[in-house]
């Protein structure tokens, strides 16, 4: 089991530092400035130096060592090893994914107020899968300071902590579903237009899935 650990942190690591890599040599490519920020409309309302397109790939090449060493120093180490080398995993994925959507973005060549298409649906089925994942091995994170949904009711109460983690993983689970059939329906239809709600509306439910959700459902359960 320890062998197959490191050997994923390996690959992982030798992933992430390829991605750095040829993130750089993409990065060298591009123009002085690119586009660097864009509003609800995907229209472009900044223009910034390329180097900024390095900052995910380098979080993304620490989050591996980071995660090793968050395993080894949480509460119930141990218990929390499966989920942990899991969820740091598919956040390292997701990072990956997320690094290439960026640089996407900033190699469109978009100028101020030029709008961009195509790359909506790409960000949102990345997310769908990220929460699919999470969801299910939220149920199997045990009491700790550094994951999950970590506040006075959990921590204080073990049945709150499992009860709030196996309601939050089937709530995560269906967001992301939800979000994984939202971003093929905006794929196959080609509606440009709904992308200007669709972002913020999924955001908006997001932090509510994620921060708000489970803090009633855990306040509600703190005394079970």
């Amino acid at each position: 089991m320890k062998n197959n650990v490191k050997i994923k942190n390996a690959v992982l690591i030798v992933l992430s530092v390829l991605n750095l890599i040829v993130s750089v040599i993409y990065v060298f490519n591009l123009p002085k400035t690119v586009p660097v920020h864009f509003n609800m409309n995907w229209e472009c309302d900044s223009i910034g130096s390329r180097w900024v397109g390095l900052v995910v790939p380098f979080i993304c090449m620490l989050m591996v060592p980071f995660m090793n060493w968050s395993a080894k120093n949480m509460k119930n180490a141990d218990d929390n090893k499966k989920p942990m080398n899991i969820i740091g995993t598919v956040i390292t994925g997701f990072l990956i994914v997320l690094n290439w959507f960026v640089l996407s973005v900033m190699g469109s060549g978009a100028a101020i107020g030029e709008r961009i298409d195509g790359f909506e649906w790409v960000l949102i089925l990345a997310f769908g899968v990220l929460f699919v994942v999470l969801g299910n091995y939220m149920p199997t994170v045990r009491q700790n300071d550094m994951l999950g949904i970590r506040i006075p009711c959990t921590l204080n109460n073990e049945k709150c902590w499992n009860a709030t983690h196996r309601f939050s993983g089937k709530l995560y689970v269906v967001f992301g579903l939800l979000s994984i059939i939202a971003a093929f329906v905006l794929k196959i239809t080609n509606v440009e237009e709904t992308m200007i709600y669709v972002l913020p509306l999924l955001m908006i439910i997001m932090f509510t899935v994620v921060g708000i959700i489970p803090i009633i459902y855990a306040v509600k359960h703190k005394n079970d």
